[in-house]
């Protein structure tokens, strides 16, 4: 069974906050939204959902690729093996894949 897409990002922001040593007030505040607003999003309130300007604020707040938020443990886990040099061609690689889907729908 595949993940919900907010899961998966809630679950990567979290990751990416922690190896950052930030925190939730740090990342809310960036944002420009309240604490207890971005808690919601990222513990999956059934009604605050993450949409395209939330997910853009959280990457730029982190300063990722907004590739890094769409994928999970087990293969951020692989990419952490990888070199600064390789981490950033597999994220332009994915980014440029992402772009060329979205022209052909």
């Amino acid at each position: 069974m595949s993940e919900d897409a907010g899961y998966v990002i809630s679950k990567s922001i979290k990751r990416l906050l922690k190896k950052q040593n930030k925190t939730q007030a740090w990342l809310a505040s960036e944002m420009g939204i309240k604490p207890g607003y971005l808690s919601e999003l990222l513990s999956n309130h059934p009604i605050k959902r993450w949409n395209a300007d939330l997910i853009e604020q959280a990457r730029k707040a982190l300063n990722v690729s907004v590739t890094l938020l769409f994928i999970d443990d087990e293969l951020a886990n692989q990419i952490a093996t990888l070199t600064s040099e390789d981490r950033k061609a597999t994220a332009d690689y994915v980014d440029f894949l992402l772009q060329k889907h979205n022209k052909a729908d």
